[in-house]
């Protein structure tokens, strides 16, 4: 006959292999995501790889030196001179404007606003 003993161990021997079945195939599943993670970030620096190479070619100093005589006519570029060149300091500070005030009832006038306050409330019952 089983002891009381005996139960105990077999719900360990239970619980070990249970545990041991979980830890296991939930391992493979982390596995898994970090090889479909992998997969991804090398996918993603092909085409970082891709469009860097794109843009050299884009901002080749060359071709854009031959696009802008193609186009000359079009875009109408001059060349720069010296004496446009300035500095930080000799750009001119913008004026300060104060705010032109929106709020029609702060104004006192209320010609701008509809017959509709808000959605739900009309002109009259917001007087009452």
């Amino acid at each position: 006959m089983f002891r009381t003993r005996d139960f105990i161990f077999v719900g360990l021997v239970l619980l070990v292999a249970t545990a041991t079945y979980v830890l296991k195939y939930g391992s493979e599943i982390d596995h898994n995501n970090m090889a479909h993670l992998e997969r991804e970030i090398q996918a993603r620096k092909g085409a970082i790889d891709i469009l860097k190479a794109n843009w050299s070619l884009l901002t080749n100093p060359a071709r854009i030196q031959e696009l802008s005589e193609r186009y000359e006519k079009e875009l109408q570029l001059n060349t720069l001179k010296p004496k446009q060149i300035i500095s930080i300091e000799d750009i001119p500070l913008r004026k300060k404007v104060a705010p032109e005030v929106r709020n029609a009832e702060a104004t006192g006038k209320d010609e701008g606003l509809s017959e509709v306050i808000t959605g739900s409330i009309k002109k009259e019952s917001a007087q009452r």
